[in-house]
Order: structure tokens, then sequence, then C-alpha cells
């Protein structure tokens, strides 16, 4: 963890900065004035001109900036937190979730059955291992592998009571289409570029009835 200037010099918090205010305006009242109109003057304009600064230093500290060899950096480039999409679909349904096996690692194949404007089932393999297949037994199981390094950066679809479409975009330009267009249209993308998806929950029944999309960084790139 990068320490910020006032814990370097031993002054931490908003108090830390108060302090280092009152030492530099005792410091410079203490020193020998020419007369005493210039030194009323000198005086006002040099606290007017620290409070700004610290003002403006304690903004930096706020907004969580970093000062480090004379230049400002933000604390991370990287998405700080995992996040989730809004649940697209109908409200009924069981509920499943694959926040436990995304851990065996990133998204590496797709299946899913659709029938017409239906999206039926869907299974997804994180690293080597399936998760269990949601939905009915309708319709053709489609596979499709993703390459590897390939990642998920973007969904679009379709929905109403149901699931009408799916379609995955991945960083290398390809779209994976299952279903076809019927009801509300959205478009689904993580909340910072560096993001991809990472797994699925929703709802199913005989059909997948709703689906969120849970994004964050690649694998192995959050900082502990």
């Amino acid at each position: 963890m990068r320490k910020n200037f006032l814990t370097g010099v031993g002054l931490d918090g908003p108090q830390g900065l108060f302090q280092l205010y009152d030492f530099i305006l005792q410091s410079f009242g203490e020193a020998p004035a020419r007369s005493s109109t210039f030194s009323n003057l000198g005086h006002n304009v040099l606290s007017g001109c620290i409070q700004i600064f610290c003002f403006i230093f304690f903004i930096f500290l706020c907004c969580g900036i970093n000062i480090n060899g004379g230049r400002f950096e933000p604390q991370s480039s990287s998405l700080s937190h995992p996040s989730s999409s809004r649940e697209y679909g109908g409200s009924e349904g069981a509920e499943f979730t694959h926040a436990r096996i995304q851990k065996k690692g990133p998204i590496t194949a797709i299946r899913i059955r659709a029938v017409w404007h239906f999206i039926v089932g869907l299974q997804i393999r994180y690293g080597q291992q399936w998760s269990k297949y949601v939905g009915g037994p309708f319709g053709k199981l489609q596979e499709v592998p993703l390459f590897q390094g390939e990642y998920i950066t973007q969904i679009r679809g379709s929905y109403g009571t149901y699931l009408h479409k799916l379609e995955f975009i991945t960083d290398q330009r390809r779209q994976l289409s299952f279903g076809q267009d019927r009801g509300i249209l959205f478009n689904a993308i993580p909340p910072q570029k560096d993001a991809v998806l990472r797994y699925l929950s929703g709802r199913s029944d005989y059909f997948i009835k709703a689906i969120r999309f849970h994004w964050d960084v690649k694998p192995g790139q959050r900082e502990e």
C-alpha cells in the first residue's frame, strides 16, 4: 500500500492537515518584518494562499489521489470491485448462479439451447469445468468454445417474460448469437474498459426466464 504525503511526514488525516497549516502560519508569522504595513499585508496574502493550498490538498486527499514524485496519480486504474448488470427478463422461475464455480477459471465455452425466439437453457464452462445445466430439454444444444485468451466484453439480446435472444461479443470481435429478437432489447457492457464477463446468474424453469451478467477484471489481475 502506498502512503500519502501526510502519512509520510507523520501527519495523517484532516487533523494532520490542520496541524501542518498551523505550523506554516506560525513559522512565517515569527519572521522579522520590514514595516508593519507590509508585514500585515504580506501576512494576509500568505495566509490566504496557504488556506487555498490546504483546501486544494484536502480535496485531493478526499478524492483518493496520491502525490508521488511531483505528479498526481489515481489510486488504481482497474475496476475497484466486481459489479453486475441489472436482471433482464421476468420475475418468476428458480434462481441460479455461477458465483461459486466461476472460481474454477475464466469462461472457456458456452452451451445454449434456443428454439425460435426462446432461450431454452444454458450451460457455461469455467476453466475446464461445466456449470450445472439450467432450463428445459427442447431444441438442439449448441456448443461454442472460446479461443485461449478470449473474453466476453459485451452482451446484446432481448427479453419479455422469457429471455428471447443472447449475443455474446468478445474482445476478438467475434459475435456468438443464439435465439431471435423479440420484446425489449438490451445491451450490457462492463462499467470499465478492463472488465470482462466473469459469470452469469438468473432464473429458469423450462426456459431461461431472466439473466444477469457479472463483471470483473481478468483472472489474476486483481490487486490483493
